[in-house]
């Protein structure tokens, strides 16, 4: 058994007796930080900002369209990005000599975040990296919020993790961030609740993943170079199928959590011969088996690029809808663990039954249904962005820029 499987191991007991969890991880992590804090405390800032998205999986959302701005502007600063052994490094991100790159979890990723005085993250960090006087921490996130994070979540049922662990988490990210990004007012009190966070940390400028959706949102040159890139015949629709993880399904000897593409159907995609399905995978995930009649973009880089090829998304509970509303596109919310998911594993934030833009299918017959009948909802799309997705005018990665005082 390898020293990552034993890990995954010890990890989903844990997770079944919660109050032994908690006391392991608060005493890992306080071993954790201690060590952070002996060897790298001592180093000076310097005029360096660091990046990183998806614990280094991957270049791009919010961190990658700041860097874009950034780099645009000529600043003092160089920079760092945070990649592991798979990272799919942009050939403009490799040639940029003010740029270079720190693998997760080493000594030179601890050091860079010592060192850099602009901390510009999508997801959780290393729980053992202390924050020291003159650094920002900027919280981008990756997605409003639909499904139930944290200290708003009821069922504890997590197989790598018990609630308690998982709030915990939450508390110990809150303490080190001086700006959590906000879409909106909605996203902004969703946020505050879910990692138990005063108002004051939120910074409610809109998403800078989006600049580029608005940018490019009627470019038909650039829509044709990605479906060229991709392999597409430009005259068949483009459904893109995106699915959310469970909590509870996860295979421990890969360390992934399971997600079976369950439209990968002949049954099913046999109706649309007119039609190129997608996938696209949750980060977490890994699938169980190949495709047959779809093609895998989940280790596509940019999921923007997805969104602007797609002329339908299918999704179930991913917050990605949000962004891919602001194309007012057709969208397809294909439920058929509905009540089992609102019960059982997290719950919402929204009615899903009379708040969504689109109606839910709960079964493969309502989703064909919804895939022929074409329909795009666009005076209820209007108004859901107006309330989802005020901020959304191609310009959030300045505001950001501005209000944290990078320039």
């Amino acid at each position: 058994m390898s020293l990552k499987s034993f890990k995954t191991r010890v990890k989903h007991i844990l997770s079944k007796k919660p109050k032994m969890d908690f006391l392991f991880r608060f005493i890992w992590i306080k071993l954790y930080q201690a060590n952070y804090f002996v060897r790298y405390r001592r180093f000076e800032l310097e005029d360096t900002i660091i990046f990183e998205c998806f614990k280094g999986k991957f270049i791009n959302d919010s961190p990658l369209a700041i860097y874009n701005e950034l780099k645009g502007l000529n600043t003092r600063f160089s920079y760092i990005w945070v990649v592991n052994s798979t990272t799919d490094i942009p050939n403009e991100l490799a040639k940029d000599k003010k740029v270079t790159f720190v693998r997760y979890g080493t000594k030179e990723y601890f050091l860079a975040y010592s060192k850099s005085k602009f901390w510009i993250v999508n997801c959780r960090i290393h729980s053992s990296i202390i924050k020291k006087n003159g650094q920002k921490f900027i919280q981008c996130w990756h997605g409003t919020p639909l499904k139930k994070m944290a200290h708003d979540i009821k069922v504890g049922n997590n197989v790598n993790t018990s609630l308690d662990s998982l709030k915990y988490s939450y508390q110990r990210e809150v303490s080190r961030l001086d700006y959590f990004l906000s879409p909106s007012h909605y996203a902004s009190k969703c946020f505050m609740s879910s990692f138990d966070m005063k108002e004051d940390k939120i910074l409610e400028v809109g998403y800078p993943r989006n600049d580029t959706l608005v940018r490019f949102k009627d470019n038909q040159a650039y829509i044709s170079e990605v479906k060229q890139k991709l392999g597409l015949d430009s005259t068949k629709r483009v459904v893109l199928y995106a699915p959310t993880w469970r909590d509870n399904q996860f295979n421990i000897k890969t360390g992934k959590h399971v997600l079976k593409n369950i439209l990968d159907e002949d049954l099913f995609t046999r109706d649309f011969e007119d039609t190129i399905f997608l996938y696209r995978g949750h980060y977490f995930t890994r699938p169980e088996s190949g495709m047959n009649n779809f093609i895998d973009v989940s280790d596509y880089s940019n999921l923007n690029d997805l969104f602007l090829v797609a002329d339908v998304l299918i999704t179930d509970y991913s917050s990605l809808f949000f962004d891919f509303l602001i194309l007012e596109k057709q969208v397809v919310f294909y439920m058929p663990d509905l009540i089992e998911y609102a019960n059982q594993t997290r719950g919402f934030y929204l009615d899903v039954t009379t708040e969504l833009p689109y109606l839910i299918a709960e079964d493969l017959e309502e989703l064909k249904k919804q895939l022929n009948e074409k329909i795009i909802n666009i005076d209820k799309t209007v108004n859901f962005n107006r309330q989802y997705n005020p901020y959304e005018d191609g310009f959030s990665s300045l505001r950001v820029i501005k209000e944290v005082g990078i320039i």
